[in-house]
C-alpha cells in the first residue's frame, strides 16, 4: 500500500491518510492520520498541515493517527504525494519538536 494515499475507511465516511512507509511489513495493520475539513478541526501550526481535495481545504490530523487494519481502508481516493513534505514535517514537528 502506498503511503499518502487517501482512503475512505470502510463503513464509514471518515478519510484517512497512510502515513506508513510501504517497504515496511507491519503484518495486518497500517498507521493513518484522520483528515477533516478544514472548518471542523482547530488548525495545530505546524502538526496539521493542510490539503486540498476536490476544491475544499481539510487538515491532516496527524497528532491523531492510529493503525487500522489495512481490511478496512476502502480503494485509493487519491494521492496526497504533492503535500509529502508539509506531511512530513508535521510528523517530524509531533514526535521530535522540529
Amino acid at each position: 500500500m502506498q503511503a499518502l494515499t487517501v482512503h475512505t475507511l470502510k463503513g464509514a465516511k471518515q478519510k484517512v491518510v497512510v502515513l506508513q512507509y510501504p517497504g515496511l511489513d507491519t503484518g495486518a495493520s497500517i498507521l493513518v492520520a484522520p483528515l477533516f475539513p478544514a472548518s471542523e478541526l482547530p488548525e495545530l501550526e505546524g502538526v496539521t498541515p493542510k490539503v486540498n481535495l476536490d476544491g475544499e481545504d481539510h487538515l491532516v490530523a496527524v497528532q491523531q493517527l492510529a493503525a487500522v487494519q489495512r481490511k478496512d481502508l476502502g480503494p485509493v481516493v487519491r494521492t496526497l504525494a504533492d503535500y509529502e513534505y508539509p506531511i512530513a514535517n508535521a510528523i517530524n514537528r509531533l514526535f521530535f519538536g522540529i
